[in-house]
């Protein structure tokens, strides 16, 4: 079972901010500030986003940025919603939706343009099935480096368990497993972890990164 572990929503904001009638129209001819105006934002956005939708479509374990486009017209009304990343598994359309349903933008400064605006969210989904630790940072492996990951078989502690990797390779080194993905050309790879009988337990998609960015 796949579960929603943590959201984080963030927005550049530029000529236009949004606006609600009920929440955030102007008191004494004042704007709100900025820092309030997001956090009103990422509480819209956080309030009507469904995930269950994602869970249930079998998306694997690991930490996806999705981010979309969207233009706010000269009325404050959003247009022309583009997805950027294509993660699949209802992620883009699920946040599509949401935006469609956003209220009325208002321009801070009066001068009503066509703005576009760039919206990312990170999404992070872990498994309660498999407890993964990996050295460094979560979800992410790195080339040209071995990475040590630790995998607690948490729901078939009776079982062994087998790691397999797509374009790299593992093997189990004590109670760890190391991880080569120096030949991957993907920006992602699929773990797939099975146990001793056959039967896929879960799946985990991780990032790949240059050896430069460790953090360790």
């Amino acid at each position: 079972m796949r579960n929603l572990l943590f959201l984080i929503i963030l927005i550049p904001f530029s000529t236009f901010s949004q606006t609600n009638t009920n929440t955030l129209s102007p008191k004494n001819n004042q704007t709100e500030s900025s820092s309030s105006q997001t956090s009103t934002w990422n509480q819209f956005l956080t309030k009507r986003l469904n995930l269950e939708n994602i869970i249930e479509n079998g998306v694997p374990a690991g930490k996806y940025k999705v981010i979309v486009s969207f233009m706010v017209n000269q009325e404050g009304n959003i247009t022309n919603i583009t997805p950027i990343t294509h993660f699949g598994y209802g992620m883009e359309e699920e946040v599509i939706r949401v935006l469609k349903s956003s209220p009325r933008w208002k321009s801070e400064n009066d001068n009503k343009v066509l703005t576009k605006m760039i919206l990312p969210i990170n999404m992070f989904i872990e498994t309660d099935s498999v407890n993964i630790k990996v050295k460094g940072e979560d979800f992410v492996l790195y080339q040209g480096i071995e990475n040590e990951i630790q995998i607690e078989n948490t729901s078939f502690k009776d079982q062994e368990i087998k790691v397999e990797i797509e374009n790299g390779s593992v093997k189990k080194q004590n109670n760890n497993y190391i991880v080569d993905v120096s030949s991957v050309q993907e920006k992602r790879v699929l773990m797939k972890i099975f146990l001793k009988n056959g039967a896929l337990i879960q799946q985990v998609s991780f990032e790949i990164k240059p050896k430069s960015e460790a953090k360790f």
